[in-house]
């Protein structure tokens, strides 16, 4: 995941955030760039151990399905005139 401040050409600042496999990635990354990135590392108290197992389930909060999305570029069916059926 990457944010970044510059905007439209203009300079600003990008935050790269990796996981530990991801990591391993990153001299690959600065080689196809041509740039070193300076990376700092959360200190120990903010890491949680993982149960056993390795894995933590994540619930998603429930999506908000309304009726305004209909699909199909977002387009909406006139209901003041219905069409004329044949």
């Amino acid at each position: 995941r990457i944010g970044r401040t510059g905007r439209a050409g203009q300079i600003g600042t990008s935050v790269n955030f990796a996981t530990e496999e991801e990591a391993f990635s990153i001299p690959d990354i600065e080689a196809h760039l041509g740039m070193k990135f300076r990376c700092e590392y959360p200190s120990e108290d903010l890491l949680a151990d993982l149960p056993e197992g390795g894995n933590v389930e994540r619930r998603r909060p429930p999506q908000n399905r309304s009726n305004n999305n209909r699909g199909g570029n977002n387009r909406r069916r006139n209901t003041r005139h219905p069409r004329n059926r044949r």
